[in-house]
C-alpha cells in the first residue's frame, strides 16, 4: 500500500483511530488530537483523522463545570475577541473568569497569547507557563510559550519550549538532542496537509498586534505557497548558540529529507535570506540548489532586516 493511505486493515492504525475516539468521548479532546496527528503524521491520507481533528480544532474554549449564564456569555466574547486578535479585550474579558476559574488553563493560555502580542512579554510568560503546568500535555500551549519567548529574544528557551511541543505534536517537526538528552536543536516543515508554523492573519495579530500582525502577515503572503502533494517545505531550522559548529544543522537537515522520503516526498524546499550566507553555504554543501529569489520591498527590509530570499530545493532519489 503506497505511503499516505490508509484502510482499516493498516496495521497500527485503526487501533490509533479506536484509541483517539475513545479520549475524545471520556472528555480529552487534547489527547485525542495528538493521536489523530499521528495517525495523520503516518498516514496523511486519512480523511477519517482529518475530519475528527477539525471537529475538536473547532470546538470553543471551555470551563470546568458550574459556570453561570453569565460566565458563559463572557466565554464566549472571550473566544471571538481572541480569534479576532482584540488582546485587550482579551485581557480585560479573562480578568473576572480567572477569578472565578483559576485552574482552568484554556484561560491561562488565551490570556498568554494575548500579553505576548501587548508585548508584555514577562507576564505572557508567566500565563503560559502556568497553562502549561494545568495542562502538560497540550502542544499549542508550548508552541505559544515558544512564540513568547522568541517575541523577548529569549531564544534557547524559545527553542525548549518548541521542542516540547514538538515531543508533543511531532506530526511537522524533528528535535536534536544530544547523549544527554538535551535539546541542541529543531527543523519545522510543512507538506500539502500540515504545518510546523501558523500563519493566519487574525493568529499573527493575536501573537504580534495589529501592527507587527500585519507585517509579518505581509512576509508570509510574499512566501506563501501552496504545496502539491510531493514536496516538503522547510519551515525553519532553529540550533542553540552553543551547539551550532557542531554538525546539529546538517543532522537536522537529513534528518527532515528522510523524514520527506518516508512519506513518499520527492523534494525539499527551503528558504534562505541575504543575511545569512553561512547557512546557505550549508544548504549547498547538502544537495540544495537555488532556484528562485525574491525580493522584498523597503516596508520588510526595514522591519525584518533582509532585501531578497532565495529558495533553493533537494531532489530526493
Amino acid at each position: 500500500m503506497p505511503d499516505g493511505t490508509l484502510s482499516p486493515k493498516t496495521p497500527g492504525a485503526a487501533r490509533l483511530l479506536r484509541e483517539a475516539k475513545a479520549r475524545a468521548a471520556a472528555g480529552a479532546p487534547d489527547g485525542a488530537a495528538a493521536l489523530y496527528r499521528e495517525v495523520l503524521r503516518r498516514w496523511p491520507g486519512s480523511d477519517r483523522a482529518k475530519a475528527a481533528l477539525a471537529v475538536i480544532e473547532a470546538r470553543p474554549p471551555s470551563l470546568p463545570r458550574g459556570r453561570t449564564d453569565g460566565e458563559e456569555a463572557a466565554l464566549a466574547a472571550l473566544a471571538a475577541a481572541s480569534k479576532a486578535g482584540r488582546a485587550a479585550e482579551v485581557v480585560e474579558l479573562a480578568a473576572p473568569l480567572l477569578e472565578s476559574h483559576p485552574e482552568a488553563a484554556i484561560l491561562h493560555a488565551i490570556l498568554g497569547v494575548a500579553l505576548t502580542s501587548l508585548g508584555q512579554g514577562e507576564r505572557a510568560v508567566a500565563s503560559l507557563a502556568r497553562a502549561r503546568a494545568l495542562r502538560p500535555d497540550h502542544a499549542e500551549t508550548a508552541y505559544n510559550l515558544g512564540v513568547a519567548f522568541h517575541a523577548m529574544d529569549r531564544r534557547a528557551e524559545a527553542i525548549a519550549a518548541y521542542g516540547v511541543a514538538t515531543a508533543l505534536d511531532p506530526q511537522n517537526a524533528l528535535c536534536a538532542r544530544d547523549a544527554a538528552g538535551r535539546l541542541l536543536g529543531l527543523a519545522g516543515f510543512r507538506t500539502a496537509e500540515s504545518a510546523f508554523m501558523r500563519g493566519s492573519l487574525p493568529e499573527l495579530r493575536a501573537h504580534y498586534g495589529a501592527i507587527g500582525g500585519f507585517g509579518r502577515g505581509l512576509l508570509l503572503a510574499a512566501f506563501e505557497r501552496n504545496l502539491p502533494h510531493g514536496q516538503f517545505l522547510v519551515d525553519g531550522i532553529f540550533v542553540r548558540s552553543d551547539a551550532r559548529g557542531g554538525g546539529v544543522g546538517t543532522a537536522l537537515i537529513e534528518a527532515v529529507c528522510a523524514e520527506a522520503v518516508r512519506r513518499g516526498c520527492r523534494q525539499v524546499l527551503l528558504d534562505v535570506t541575504d543575511t545569512n550566507p553561512r547557512a546557505r553555504a550549508l544548504y549547498e554543501r547538502r544537495g540544495f540548489v537555488a532556484v528562485k529569489e525574491a525580493r522584498v520591498g523597503p516596508v520588510l527590509r526595514r522591519l525584518f532586516g533582509f532585501s531578497r530570499a532565495v529558495t533553493m530545493v533537494r531532489l530526493l532519489a
